[in-house]
């Protein structure tokens, strides 16, 4: 886990309207891989999300997954392969329940970061962190954990 603070300078706000990259369901027992890579939108660098390197779109707002009743007893796990100019992930002080591994390298020239966070049934979660770029600025996305409707425990 991650013992790096987030810092508050130079820290830009994902905006409402960001779009967010909607993560497929394969099952809780399967960790999802999201790239990440910054994205420069209206001259502010952003964190864009995807699910392949190559991918045309980079949805700049977080990502956002949509579980089922076979999810719930596992937590969302997201392994972020972080491309050039992405330094790192970190949580923010409003996640106590989220958290971020160490960085490593799957293959040679990739950084990567692991994450978990509780699921919980009855309701839509928001989880806040921050990527970091270099030269010290942060940009604050966010990962919408959503039960599906008329899931047992979750909305109708």
């Amino acid at each position: 886990m991650t013992d790096v603070a987030p810092t508050t300078d130079r820290i830009q706000p994902t905006v409402a309207d960001d779009p967010l990259l909607t993560i497929p369901s394969t099952g809780g027992a399967s960790p999802k891989t999201i790239y990440v890579k910054p994205i420069v939108v209206a001259g502010v660098t952003k964190a864009g999300f995807a699910l392949t390197s190559t991918a045309l779109t980079w949805p700049t707002g977080g990502v956002q997954w949509q579980f089922s009743a076979d999810d719930v007893k596992y937590g969302l796990f997201i392994n972020f392969v972080l491309l050039t100019g992405v330094e790192e992930l970190s949580i923010k002080d409003d996640a106590p329940a989220f958290w971020f591994s160490d960085l490593w390298t799957p293959l040679a020239g990739q950084q990567a970061q692991q994450s978990c966070m509780p699921i919980v049934a009855s309701v839509t979660t928001t989880y806040h962190f921050l990527a970091k770029f270099p030269g010290g600025g942060s940009i604050d996305p966010k990962i919408v954990v959503t039960p599906i409707p008329g899931m047992p425990g979750g909305p109708t």
